[in-house]
C-alpha cells in the first residue's frame, strides 16, 4: 500500500515539473469624454457635442473642432486644464489614450460693433454675438418738443438700422453677424379728440383731455353714458367727424392729422318682448340678447320666438340667443316698436288604458293612444266611449280610472290629463263596480 502511494506521489511531481504555464494580460477600457458647447467636435466622422466613449489603452484619436455660427474656436481643455501647443490645423487635437479623461473644446462669442447715430454725436459699443442688447447700448431717450412749425415726437423704445431699418430694442438677444449702425426711433404725435352727447342734449361735448397718438398705435373708444337722445340711440359704432366710415374695434391710428372721433346715433326702435314685459332700445341692424323665459305652466314649453316681419310672422328659434333688428323687421314696425312674442307648445306624451281582464274596441288588455297633446280634456270620453258597461259582465259598470291597477277611482273622463317634462306615459286602469 505505502509503495503504491509512492509511487502516486513520484508521478504527480512529475507531471507538474513538465508543464509550462501562460499568464494573459488584457487591456482595460478607458472612458474618454467629449465636451462641446456652442459647437461641435468630429471624431471619426462622427460629429457629436457631448458623449462618452471607451477605448484601448494607447489608443490614438483625432478630435476637430468647428464652431457654431457667431463663434470662435478658443482653445482645448483636460479635465479642465487648457491644453497648450497640441492644436493642429482644423482646430485639431490628436491624443493617445492613457487614461480616463474629459476633453472640452472651448468656443466664443464673436464681438461686434454697435454705432448709435444720434444728435450728441456718435456711441460706438462692442456686444457679443447672442447676448442681450442693454441700456448702456441702447439708452432710452427723451422725447422731443416741438415748436409752432414742427410736431412732438415720441421715441418709441427702439432703435432702427440706418440701411435696412431693422429695429432693435433693449432686451433683444444679438444675432447678427456683422457690425451696425442704428438711430433712435421717433414719431410725430397727434392729437385724437372724443366727443359725446354727455346730457340731455343735440349737442355734441367734447371729452378731455385729449390723446395723444402716434402712426400705429391701438387705442379704445371712451365709455358714453348717454345711450339715447331724443328718438335715437347710440349704436355702439364710431366715426371720425366729417367721415363716413365706421371705425373697427380696437382700431389702430393710421392719420398724419389730429382727428376728432364722435359716436354714432341712429333711429331707435322699442323691442318689446311681451311675454316677460321686458323692452330694449336698438337700432338697425345691431342685436340684443333673448331676455330668460319661464312658461305659463309645467305643462308647456317655449318653441319659438315670433316677430312680424314684412307683414309677416317669422320664428326665431328657440337655440337662438339673441335678436338682431334686420332691416325687414325694422321696416314692419308700428311707431318705431317692434314686439316679440313667444309662442308655448304643450309636451306630449302616451296614455296606456288597461281594461283590467276585459275587452273594448278589439283591445283585451290595454290600448295606448299615442302623442296626446299637453292638458288632454274628457281624452277618456273620446277615447273611450264604451266604458259606461261592461260587456263581459253586465252585472259590473264603469266606475272612472285608477293610476294603480286595483287603486281608487282618481280619474273620470271629465278629468284633465297633463304632460309635463318629467311626465311623458300616463297609465290608467279601468275600476268596475257592481
Amino acid at each position: 500500500m505505502r509503495l503504491f502511494r509512492n509511487i502516486v506521489l513520484s508521478l504527480l511531481i512529475i507531471a507538474l515539473i513538465g508543464t509550462t504555464y501562460y499568464f494573459v494580460f488584457y487591456n482595460k477600457d478607458i472612458s474618454v469624454a467629449i465636451s462641446a458647447e456652442n459647437g461641435i467636435v468630429t471624431i471619426e466622422d462622427r460629429q457629436v457635442q457631448n458623449e462618452t466613449q471607451l477605448y484601448k489603452k494607447n489608443q490614438t484619436i483625432t478630435f476637430i473642432a468647428k464652431p457654431n455660427t457667431g463663434y470662435d474656436f478658443n482653445f482645448w481643455q483636460k479635465n479642465g486644464v487648457k491644453v497648450d501647443g497640441q492644436t493642429g490645423e482644423n482646430h485639431s487635437l490628436t491624443v493617445i489614450v492613457k487614461d480616463n479623461s474629459t476633453y472640452t473644446a472651448i468656443f466664443t462669442a464673436k464681438t461686434f460693433k454697435i454705432t448709435v447715430e444720434n444728435e450728441g454725436g456718435n456711441v460706438v459699443k462692442n456686444i457679443s454675438y447672442n447676448s442681450k442688447i442693454t441700456e448702456e447700448i441702447l439708452p432710452t431717450l427723451e422725447n422731443k418738443l416741438g415748436d409752432a412749425v414742427t410736431r412732438d415726437k415720441r421715441f418709441m423704445g427702439c432703435y432702427a438700422e440706418v440701411t435696412l431699418g431693422k429695429k432693435f430694442k433693449v432686451e433683444d438677444i444679438f444675432t447678427e453677424l456683422n457690425d451696425i449702425t442704428v438711430k433712435p426711433v421717433y414719431l410725430e404725435e397727434y392729437s385724437l379728440t372724443f366727443k359725446t352727447y354727455k346730457t340731455e342734449s343735440s349737442l355734441l361735448e367734447e371729452l378731455s383731455p385729449k390723446l395723444k397718438v402716434v402712426e400705429g398705435q391701438e387705442y379704445n373708444f371712451p365709455i358714453t353714458s348717454q345711450k339715447i337722445n331724443g328718438n335715437k340711440a347710440f349704436t355702439g359704432d364710431w366715426q371720425i367727424e366729417g367721415e363716413l366710415a365706421i371705425l373697427k374695434t380696437n382700431p389702430t391710428f393710421t392719420g398724419t392729422r389730429d382727428i376728432t372721433i364722435i359716436p354714432v346715433y341712429a333711429q331707435a326702435y322699442i323691442i318689446k318682448f311681451a311675454s316677460v314685459s321686458d323692452e330694449v332700445m336698438l337700432t338697425k341692424n345691431k342685436t340684443v340678447n333673448i331676455p330668460k323665459y319661464t312658461p305659463s305652466d309645467d305643462t308647456k314649453y317655449l318653441s319659438k320666438w315670433t316677430v312680424l316681419s314684412g307683414g309677416e310672422l317669422i320664428d326665431i328659434l328657440t337655440s337662438t340667443t339673441t335678436f338682431e333688428l334686420t332691416d325687414a323687421i325694422a321696416n314692419s314696425a308700428t311707431n318705431f316698436v317692434v314686439t316679440v312674442n313667444a309662442v308655448e307648445n304643450d309636451y306630449q306624451g302616451d296614455i296606456i288604458v288597461n281594461y283590467n281582464g276585459h275587452s273594448f274596441g278589439g283591445a283585451t288588455e290595454s290600448k295606448l293612444i299615442k302623442k296626446v297633446s299637453g292638458i288632454v280634456s274628457s281624452v277618456l270620453g273620446s277615447r273611450c266611449p264604451a266604458l259606461n258597461a261592461n260587456p263581459d259582465n253586465s252585472t259590473l259598470t264603469f266606475a272612472g280610472f285608477s293610476d294603480l291597477p286595483e287603486g281608487e277611482v282618481k280619474y273620470l273622463p271629465t278629468n284633465l290629463l297633463k304632460f309635463t317634462k318629467d311626465i311623458k306615459t300616463i297609465t290608467l286602469y279601468a275600476i268596475w263596480k257592481l
